[in-house]
C-alpha cells in the first residue's frame, strides 16, 4: 500500500500490524457461544498478512496529546471528521502518481530510451487508492451473507496498471538513467541528477516535496491514538471477551479481518461460510461493545486537537497539494 512518495501520497490509512492492537504506545502525533471455528490467533510474522508502515514524518518531534474527554458518543459514527476539510481525494493522488510516471517517461525518452513507457517502473498499485481505517463499519446482517466487505478497486487505476506496453523489465542501462546511478547514457547524454525518476517527480511537485502538515498522516496518527483511548480500550476488551465466549482466539477486530483464510480474497469472490460466521460474530460483538462509535468519537477528539494546533499549516498544505494536482493535469495533457 505504501510507496516511496511524499507522505501524503501514501494512499489509504495506516493499517495496524496484526496482533499488536493492545501494544501500541503513540506518545505524540507527527505532521451463548457458537461452535468454535478454530481461527488462527495470528501471533507470529509467519502467520500474518504483512502490512506496511508510515512513509515519513511531518518534521520536528511534536508535543504529546493528553487524552481528550469524550463528552458524548454520537449514534452516527459516520459524522464528518475535523480533518475532512483539509483532506485530499484518492483520485487526485492517483492523478499525481500518473503524472510523475508520465514526466519520468518524457525524461527517459529525451535521453534516447524511446521504448520506455510510463509504466515500466511504477511506484503505485491499484490497492493504494482503497480507503481504509483501523476500525471499519461492519453490518452483522450483511456480514452473515457476504463476509467482510471487499471494496472494488478503482477501475481507472486498475486499467492503468495493466497497460500491455508496460509489461517488461527495464534494462540495466535504463535503470541507471531512471535512478541516476550513472552520469551519462552510453551515447553520452547527460543524466539529470537523481535520474529521471527525480526529474519527473520535480516536474509535478516542484520544490515542495513534502507538506508542512499532512492530513493523511495526521488522520493515521489520530487512528492509532484513538485505539489507546481509555474508552476505546475498554470497548476493545469487551469485544475480545465477546469473541472469546464464541470460541475465537482473535485479539482485535483487525486480526479477525486479517485472518489469512480470507485476507486476500478478491472483490467479487464469494466468502466462505467460515468467513461469514466470523464476520457476523465480529459485527455482533462490536455492536454490543459500541466499538465503532466510541472509536470514531475518540479519533474525532484527537483530530480536533490536531486541527486546532496546525490549522495554518493544514491550510497551506492543501494549497500546495492543489498546485501539485494542477501541474499533474498539465503534464498528463502534454503541456
Amino acid at each position: 500500500m505504501r510507496k516511496g512518495t511524499p507522505p501524503l501520497l501514501a494512499a489509504g490509512a495506516v493499517l495496524l500490524t496484526v496482533g499488536a492492537a493492545f501494544n501500541l504506545h503513540p506518545a505524540a502525533y507527527s505532521s451463548a457461544a457458537s461452535p468454535a471455528l478454530d481461527p488462527d490467533p495470528l501471533p507470529t510474522t509467519g502467520e500474518v498478512l504483512p502490512v506496511p508502515g508510515p512513509t515519513g514524518t511531518l518534521g520536528p518531534e511534536p508535543s504529546p496529546i493528553p487524552e481528550p474527554a469524550l463528552t458524548a458518543i454520537p449514534s452516527d459514527p459516520g459524522l464528518p471528521m475535523p480533518l475532512d476539510p483539509y483532506m485530499t481525494s484518492m483520485a487526485d493522488i492517483h492523478t499525481i502518481d500518473l503524472a510523475k510516471d508520465a514526466a519520468t517517461a518524457t525524461c527517459m525518452q529525451s535521453l534516447g530510451f524511446s521504448a520506455w513507457t510510463a509504466g515500466v517502473v511504477r511506484n503505485w498499485n491499484p490497492e493504494d487508492y482503497v480507503e481504509a481505517d483501523l476500525i471499519e463499519p461492519l453490518d452483522a446482517s450483511a456480514a452473515s451473507r457476504s463476509g467482510y466487505p471487499r471494496p472494488a478497486l478503482d477501475p481507472a487505476a486498475a486499467a492503468a496498471a495493466l497497460e500491455p506496453a508496460d509489461q517488461r523489465a527495464p534494462t540495466p542501462e535504463e535503470m541507471q538513467a531512471y535512478d541516476g546511478t550513472a552520469a551519462t547514457t552510453g551515447p553520452g547524454e547527460a543524466i539529470p541528477q537523481g535520474g529521471c525518476a527525480t526529474s519527473g517527480e520535480a516536474r509535478v511537485l516542484g520544490q515542495d516535496h513534502a507538506l508542512a502538515a499532512d492530513p493523511r498522516l495526521l488522520a493515521d496518527d489520530a487512528s492509532f491514538l484513538a485505539l489507546e483511548h481509555t474508552a476505546v480500550a475498554r470497548a476493545l476488551t469487551q469485544w475480545v471477551s465477546c469473541m472469546t465466549a464464541k470460541g475465537y482466539a482473535y485479539d482485535s477486530p483487525m486480526s479477525a479481518r486479517a485472518d489469512l483464510r480470507w485476507a486476500n480474497r478478491e472483490p467479487g469472490v464469494a466468502a466462505t461460510q467460515a468467513e461469514k460466521q466470523v464476520a457476523a460474530d465480529d459485527a455482533a460483538c462490536a455492536n454490543g461493545a459500541d466499538l465503532l462509535p466510541t472509536y470514531r468519537a475518540a479519533k474525532r477528539a484527537y483530530e480536533e486537537v490536531m486541527v486546532r494546533d496546525q490549522r495554518q499549516a493544514l491550510t497551506e498544505s492543501l494549497s500546495v497539494f492543489t498546485t501539485w494536482v494542477q501541474r499533474a493535469k498539465a503534464v498528463l495533457a502534454g503541456q
